[in-house]
């Protein structure tokens, strides 16, 4: 099973069940819908957004949708034993955080409700000070590192913290 783990919240739900559509017809089995977030986390950045796209759509796009992690987990595991795609595809939501300051990791770590109200954490230390905190104690499933504006490491890393 393949999964993209990137999709941006759409503006709407036409726009959700669009990208749901053709990441179905690629034949992936999950999707993941992407919130960015730059600075301290907060209460506000709490996840109350629905899956996208709603049981009602379903029929529409030819796939049945789940919204647990646990149910991907389980697919997968299902996927691999059998040697089948499982039916319908999968929704997550996913938190990126940009964290430039420990005080912005303190933060993150401080709100847990927030983060426990999305499947997938993932989080961007923009240098190695505060990569060394992600890595000592973030609760997080992802790091990010940005190789995209030249191609190589933003800040040295410790192999000790890796």
């Amino acid at each position: 099973l393949f999964y993209d783990l990137n999709l941006p919240i759409a503006a709407d739900d036409a726009a959700a069940a669009a990208m749901a559509s053709v990441a179905a017809h690629l034949g992936y089995g999950g999707v993941a819908w992407n919130r960015e977030v730059t600075g301290k986390i907060n209460a506000s950045h709490r996840n109350t957004r629905k899956k996208p796209v709603e049981a009602e759509e379903e029929e529409k796009l030819g796939v049945g949708f789940q919204s647990s992690a646990l149910r991907m987990k389980q697919a997968h595991a299902s996927h691999l034993s059998s040697g089948q795609h499982g039916a319908g595809l999968h929704q997550l939501f996913r938190l990126s955080c940009t964290v430039t300051s420990p005080a912005e990791l303190q933060a993150l770590n401080h709100h847990r409700a927030v983060l426990n109200s999305y499947d997938i954490v993932a989080v961007r230390p923009t240098n190695s000070k505060v990569f060394h905190g992600v890595c000592q104690s973030a609760d997080c499933d992802i790091i990010m590192i940005d190789l995209s504006a030249s191609g190589r490491l933003p800040f040295a890393l410790k192999w000790k913290v890796v």
